[in-house]
């Protein structure tokens, strides 16, 4: 149920959800394939071929949206193929991951830690966990004056690099793969809060050198 309702909180530009939905479902239906739950990845495979033609549609400027009840079945479809996934990887006789659960946790990372994050922070402040405002994850780049597009092309590389680090920590204790992938993250979104300040000073290096560079050919 948290997972299904984080996917809809997330579902707040165009491209996000339906982009991380895709990345997830994809790699759930290879390791489901790889650990001969091939029935169950073609429903992965089916649901993610289906997004990806949706995303034409859906990408900034979108043309048609998720909506909740879109974000809300996908979130469902991903919590349950996560269950699934954990399930015939502990009863496979080679498991392919030899920490499911910690994989699990980095397929739905993205949503779940940023709907946490924001509940807490509503809740400090001393506002209701569930009064909308604009905090997510998307939020932190689009107040920013950043773009739809941009932004949930930035976020979707985050997924992509969690779920490749996950799989390279995979011989690490499960413990020690939690707290990198939480300090990874955490760190991402510091980096994110302040990434008009970095994108600023780039913008202003390229025009101080673009200016020397014309002065230098007056000269």
């Amino acid at each position: 149920m948290g997972i299904t309702n984080t996917f809809n909180l997330i579902d707040g530009i165009d491209g996000l959800a339906g982009g991380l939905g895709f990345m997830s479902l994809l790699v759930l239906g290879l390791f489901l394939t790889a650990n001969g739950d091939a029935n169950t990845a073609l429903i992965a495979f089916a649901l993610a071929g289906g997004i990806l033609a949706f995303l034409y549609f859906n990408l900034n400027p979108a043309k048609i949206f998720m909506g909740d009840t879109g974000s809300l079945v996908l979130g469902f479809a991903i919590s349950v193929l996560c269950i699934r996934l954990m399930q015939v990887n502990a009863d496979a006789a080679q498991p392919v991951l030899t920490h499911a659960p910690v994989f699990v946790l980095a397929v739905v990372l993205i949503p779940v830690f940023d709907t946490l994050r924001v509940f807490i922070t509503r809740t400090i402040k001393g506002g209701s966990p569930f009064v909308a405002d604009k905090t997510h994850i998307h939020h932190l780049l689009t107040n920013q004056g950043f773009s739809h597009g941009y932004a949930a092309r930035v976020i979707c590389f985050m997924h992509a690099i969690i779920l490749l680090q996950v799989f390279w920590l995979k011989d690490l204790r499960p413990e020690v793969s939690v707290l990198i992938l939480l300090a990874f993250i955490s760190l991402a979104i510091f980096f994110l809060k302040k990434l008009s300040i970095f994108y600023s000073e780039t913008n202003n290096r390229v025009a101080k050198k673009t200016n020397e560079d014309q002065m230098e050919g007056v000269y």
